[in-house]
Order: C-alpha cells, then structure tokens, then sequence
C-alpha cells in the first residue's frame, strides 16, 4: 500500500507539473496575445500578461518537484535526517513566493482597472491558502527538527 500510494502520488504531481510546462509553452503565450489583441487597457501589454501568467505557474511547478522530492525523501525513510530542511525550507521560500506572484497580479489587475469582483475574490483566496500552506510548512519545519534530535539523542543512548 505504501509503495503504491508512492507511485500515484508521484504521478499526480509528475502530470501537475507536466501540465504546468504545457500551460507555459502553449496557452500563456494564446491567451495574453488574445488579450492583448481584444481588450484596448491591455493592448501594449502582452509582454506584462505573459510574465504576470507565466510567474505563478513556474512557481507552482516548483512547489510539484520539491514535494516530489521530500515524497520520495519520506519513502525512502530519510524523513529525520538534517538534510531534509532545506526543502522544507525551499517549500516554505516557495509558498511564499507564490503568494506574492498573486499579490502582483492583483495589484497590476487593480492598476489597469481590470479586476472584476470575481477574481479579487480569488486572488485574495489563492494568496491566504498560499500564506497558510508557508506558515505550516514552517511550522512543520520546527517539529522536524525536534523530532531529528530525539531520534539523534534515542539513536545515542541505543
């Protein structure tokens, strides 16, 4: 059960990831040329568009491989060794950095007058669930590292 909860999860976020290089090669590219194209407040911003699309989801591809990472680092039985903190650390960094490519696309959304009430909502929702995905993450972080010593401290006494 274990090695096959492994594969799936591996899988789901080998196709996340997969998809999200997808996204980047071919739909951002369409979609900030169409709305550069039809809405005349975007009209010399294709450049903008792309990069304020193309920044979260790059992001997100690297918050798929860094858990992919600490998911094979946990099968692997490699959970309380120190070398795991830097990913977690990373998870953390990028959490972050997701919740702030959201604030940067709401504030220039709300620059350009262009952000309807629907997508405030989500963008506001989007940065809070990154905001608290980094804050347990950190969290998480602080009990690893507890948990490391008293496994290091129980590894001495045996």
């Amino acid at each position: 059960m274990k090695n096959l909860s492994f594969f799936f999860g591996q899988l789901f976020l080998f196709m996340l990831t997969l998809a999200g290089l997808l996204a980047v090669s071919l739909l951002v590219p369409q979609v900030s040329l169409e709305l550069a194209s039809r809405f005349s407040e975007f009209s010399n911003d294709e450049l903008t568009i792309r990069t304020f699309l193309t920044l979260p989801i790059v992001i997100s591809i690297a918050v798929f491989l860094e858990v992919m990472h600490l998911q094979r680092l946990v099968h692997r039985d490699h959970i309380l060794s120190p070398s795991m903190y830097k990913w977690v650390r990373l998870l953390v960094i990028t959490s972050l950095g997701l919740a702030g490519s959201f604030v940067l696309l709401l504030l220039w959304l709300s620059s350009k007058q262009a952000l309807p009430p629907f997508y405030l909502f989500a963008l506001v929702a989007l940065t809070i669930f990154c905001l608290a995905v980094s804050m347990v993450t950190r969290s998480l972080l602080g009990l690893l590292q507890r948990a490391t010593l008293a496994s290091e401290e129980l590894a001495g006494v045996v």
